[in-house]
């Protein structure tokens, strides 16, 4: 192959998350593998060499969430690896903004002290929880999205389980 073409390759092929390029079969530097998902044919780094769609597909997509203990349902756009069995929801800016601004009301007889605070800088959800140091940030991804999962909170898929 020229060098020409070489470079041509390199600075077109698609990235993984960790940043490495890639084509169908390859093996990747953080020892995955690169696949085309068979439901969505968009590629994906198999970092387990296991898996056998993509996480958007692996993990059902769009679909309805909740806060445990709460009522209020939220949309997202489609939901990462589960976090200790539970649902960790990718959501667009709105819905993240309808989350903050319900758990801040349902939350408002909690004395300050004792809850996480919500606010945003930017585009950027932070929470801060309080008796702890520092502050969780939520930045979007490139799309605009947010992972709700970062927040460590326990959501569910609605209906149960789904």
């Amino acid at each position: 192959m020229s060098r020409k073409l070489e470079e041509l390759l390199e600075a077109t092929a698609p990235r993984c998350p960790h940043g490495a390029r890639y084509w169908h079969g390859t093996e990747t530097s953080c020892a995955g593998t690169f696949l085309r998902c068979p439901c969505c044919q968009q590629m994906y780094c198999s970092v387990s060499g296991q898996d056998t769609a993509c996480p958007p597909c692996r993990y059902g997509g769009e679909g309805e969430f909740a806060l445990d203990g709460l009522t209020e349902t939220y949309q997202a756009v489609s939901f990462g690896a589960p976090w200790n069995g539970w649902a960790t929801p990718v959501v667009t800016y709105e819905t993240a903004k309808a989350f903050a601004d319900n758990i801040t009301v349902a939350l408002a007889d909690v004395p300050v002290e004792d809850r996480d605070v919500f606010t945003w800088d930017g585009d950027h959800l932070v929470v801060t929880r309080q008796g702890e140091e520092g502050e969780n940030r939520l930045a979007p991804n490139g799309e605009g999205l947010y992972f709700l999962g970062d927040l460590g909170y326990v959501f569910y898929r609605v209906p149960w389980g789904s």
